[in-house]
């Protein structure tokens, strides 16, 4: 039985072959660490269903450390599921410049897709419905933090997209790894795990 699991949750438009979820993947298997890293679905509402049903699941099974890791709007869904899942104290999570106001970032995305791309990349639109699901679940989780000893912020200064202050802000109370320059994806994450993964004692 492998002690530790890490869950990676990918942001908007992402999915399990990004670099960071490959790099983690690699990095698990090398240490003898389950990784889990779910397709999310466009639909915020049924992408915070899966992951909080993949979370109760692994719960099932033991692991002495269950680690999420969120980039962007997966970093809203992981702290989703620290303020809403009865057992997160019992859980750690890095978030790597996770999305503190989703619903404002996303109403540029409603419908922004081009008639090619739905077709040809096989990808699914965007909707206003879509966009009001993520207001009901910014609601559900609030402006203050349950357990902000077990999470670890990861914001760039160079996020081109979102403001490493206001995540700075918002995750206050909790441990800080704000990085110089970078960008939004953090393509230079390999260079920043090794002082990030003794949070979670690696």
């Amino acid at each position: 039985m492998k002690e530790k699991v890490i869950i990676y949750l990918h942001g908007f438009r992402s999915s399990p072959e990004s670099k960071k979820a490959t790099f983690l993947k690699q990095f698990c298997s090398i240490n003898n660490i389950d990784f889990l890293c779910p397709p999310l679905d466009i639909s915020p509402e049924k992408a915070a269903t899966q992951s909080m049903t993949i979370v109760k699941n692994v719960m099932g099974y033991q692991y002495q450390q269950i680690i999420l890791v969120g980039s962007s709007l997966g970093g809203f869904y992981s702290t989703y599921i620290m303020q809403n899942f009865e057992g997160s104290e019992q859980i750690l999570s890095i978030l790597i410049n996770p999305s503190v106001k989703p619903f404002r970032d996303l109403e540029s995305a409603i419908n922004s897709e081009k008639a090619w791309e739905l077709e040809v990349l096989n990808i699914k639109p965007f909707t206003r419905d879509h966009h009001l699901e993520i207001q009901k679940l910014e609601e559900t989780v609030g402006t203050t933090l349950r357990f902000p000893d077990n999470i670890l912020l990861v914001a760039a200064k160079g996020d081109e997209l979102l403001s490493w202050e206001e995540m700075s802000s918002f995750y206050k109370g909790c441990q800080q790894y704000i990085v110089d320059g970078s960008d939004h994806s953090m393509t230079d994450f390999p260079k920043h795990w090794k002082s990030i993964k003794s949070f979670i004692g690696v």
